[in-house]
């Protein structure tokens, strides 16, 4: 994946970007996982700059910055900050990140908890806050063992009221991608079809741009929501590299729940 950088020959603003991307989507479960901490816990420690450093010492992201100039490099951290400040967190995501934590190494899962407690350190809350996600993340097999509970994180009336934007709309496919595969898993549901929760996302929001007079070029409205599924598929770690994403024996294109994967 990193190497389709190197090779782009893309501007230096788009590569600094690109690098930034893909380490977020590489540790956006331990991101949206820290952000739900300090949600609960207490966001006085919020401290995003001290995340995405986090983020940059892991050996994923090493690999991709260490041969990189100093400036770059900072220019990729201030990039990182910004997709972090940007996450989607509420209970749905976090419950959602850990399942899909559970999938990966136990290293990773280690770390993650070393560095809650350490955010927490000398904090009242602090063994309340490892204890908590420890128990989830240390339990065996690959489920947590209850419903993710489904809580919207953008609705219709949040979409239209001040007008429509690109970033909106991506942002209403992300949240509903997220609630049709929370239900869906909840029910033991593991494939959807994909061309099932595009129609319906399209539909429901042209239905609303139609009502509010607002037009979209409709190649571009795919385009984002598309992206938005993408994003909604891979906080539960679906996507095509891992074979999550994947187009079945009857040519149906389908994310599958069974495959979610770090």
């Amino acid at each position: 994946m990193l190497e389709r950088i190197n090779d782009s020959g893309a501007c230096l603003e788009n590569q600094k970007i690109e690098i930034a991307r893909i380490v977020y989507e590489h540790y956006i479960y331990e991101i949206i996982i820290v952000l739900g901490c300090f949600l609960r816990w207490s966001n006085i420690l919020r401290n995003s700059e001290a995340l995405a450093k986090w983020v940059l010492g892991r050996d994923f992201s090493k690999a991709s910055c260490d041969s990189l100039d100093k400036d770059l490099r900072e220019d990729i951290l201030q990039e990182l900050i910004m997709f972090i400040e940007q996450s989607f967190v509420n209970v749905t995501t976090i419950k959602a990140s850990i399942r899909t934590l559970l999938r990966g190494t136990q290293f990773r899962k280690e770390s993650l908890l070393l560095l809650v407690s350490d955010i927490f350190r000398d904090h009242p809350e602090q063994d309340s806050a490892v204890n908590t996600l420890r128990d989830d993340l240390l339990v065996e097999g690959y489920e947590l063992g209850y419903p993710i509970p489904a809580i919207p994180l953008f609705n219709k009336s949040q979409l239209f009221v001040l007008g429509v934007n690109e970033k909106d709309i991506k942002s209403y496919s992300i949240s509903e991608t997220i609630m049709r595969l929370t239900s869906s898993l909840n029910q033991g549901e593991l494939v959807l079809n994909k061309k099932d929760l595009q129609v319906d996302i399209y539909a429901s929001i042209c239905k609303n741009l139609d009502s509010n007079n607002y037009s979209i070029n409709k190649d571009k409205l795919a385009l984002l929501i598309d992206e938005g599924i993408r994003m909604g598929g891979l906080i539960f770690g679906i996507t095509a590299l891992n074979g999550g994403h994947y187009v079945d024996s009857v040519g149906i294109e389908v994310l599958d729940l069974r495959k979610s994967r770090t």
